[in-house]
């Protein structure tokens, strides 16, 4: 069976400091209107890499031959923070500069709009850390229960419109003293061609139901499952619906488990392993692309803080796809709220 193939871009060393350059002057903050940083650092980057590195990216924005997985390496960071924040969801600035914000805001806005969910941060930018109070959890946030492949808000695809994100991107701020642990991920397409026809046509029906990410559940459109299928879209271009950890995803009777199970099987057939850390930024297409984590035990320092530290953000081909739901900021929307 195929594996998935990362598009990997090596930054020279010129494209580097000049990304350096163009970022240095931008400064991000959680709480102010986030539309100017975002034009800045989209501007930024445009400008700073190669003509080769931009039309790699124009390419997987206009579906040209979609790949899934870009690993852009050679970035720059700051080889001085060492450590995570405290409150990973919060407002809180750990760093002496605004640097990986504007690397990861700048990349992901060459393919498409960047937002975040109010429910998993406070800002623009999502930090993803381990917490002391959440290593048990199914989130971003815990770390000893593996976070199994998942395409990432998967419940919210069969919301109006679509609502989940086309795309996220990630990038290192700091890293495990000894072993960072690595990030699956593995393309939907390999898998659903690999199971045969019989059993796509399985995972095409409505035999699921999704819940949404454990953080949404507080409101009350998010805490019951919805029925979906865990294939949509045209055969030509499928989106998927599954995270396959926790309760996320139930089928409803022994064909649709028999279904999942060969599916989830060839999706872990599929898959590779990507490390991201400092110098490294990853961008996932979120419609085939399905993306995990293994467990692993992090380090703390005395104060509480984490070595891991990563950043997140996700983008949407329009805002306008989140409909009614309330805007905390210009790019923050309240899910299901």
């Amino acid at each position: 069976m195929k594996k998935t193939q990362p598009v990997i871009i090596q930054l020279t060393n010129t494209e580097r400091r000049a990304l350096s350059d163009a970022l240095s002057w931008l400064h991000y903050s959680s709480t102010a209107p986030h539309a100017p940083f975002v034009h800045a650092a989209r501007s930024a980057v445009a400008s700073a890499v190669s003509a080769r590195t931009r039309h790699v990216l124009e390419e997987e924005r206009n579906g040209v031959r979609p790949r899934g997985v870009i690993v852009i390496e050679n970035t720059p960071f700051d080889q001085s923070v060492e450590r995570g924040p405290l409150d990973p969801e919060g407002a809180e600035s750990q760093k002496p500069n605004s640097l990986s914000e504007g690397l990861i805001v700048g990349f992901t806005a060459q393919l498409g709009d960047p937002y975040a969910v109010y429910q998993e941060g406070r800002g623009l930018v999502s930090n993803v850390s381990p917490s002391r109070a959440h290593l048990e959890r199914l989130t971003g946030l815990g770390s000893r229960l593996a976070l199994g492949l998942h395409i990432e808000h998967a419940a919210a695809r069969t919301l109006p419109g679509d609502r989940a994100p086309d795309g996220l991107g990630l990038t290192g701020v700091s890293k495990e003293p000894v072993a960072a642990p690595a990030t699956v991920v593995s393309d939907g397409r390999l898998a659903l061609a690999a199971v045969g026809a019989r059993t796509a046509a399985l995972l095409r029906q409505r035999r699921f139901e999704a819940m949404f990410p454990e953080r949404w559940r507080g409101q009350a459109e998010a805490a019951l499952p919805v029925r979906t299928a865990l294939v949509t879209g045209e055969p030509e271009s499928p989106s998927f619906v599954g995270a396959f950890y926790g309760d996320m995803l139930e089928p409803r009777g022994a064909v649709a488990r028999r279904a999942r199970e060969a599916f989830l099987s060839a999706l872990e057939e599929a898959a590779v392993e990507v490390v991201i850390e400092p110098g490294v930024v990853v961008l996932l297409d979120n419609h085939f692309i399905f993306h995990g984590r293994a467990p692993f035990e992090p380090q703390f320092d005395d104060e509480g803080r984490p070595y891991r530290w990563l950043q997140r953000v996700l983008f949407t081909s329009s805002l306008r796809r989140f409909g009614r739901w309330a805007r905390v900021s210009d790019r923050i929307v309240r899910a299901c709220a």
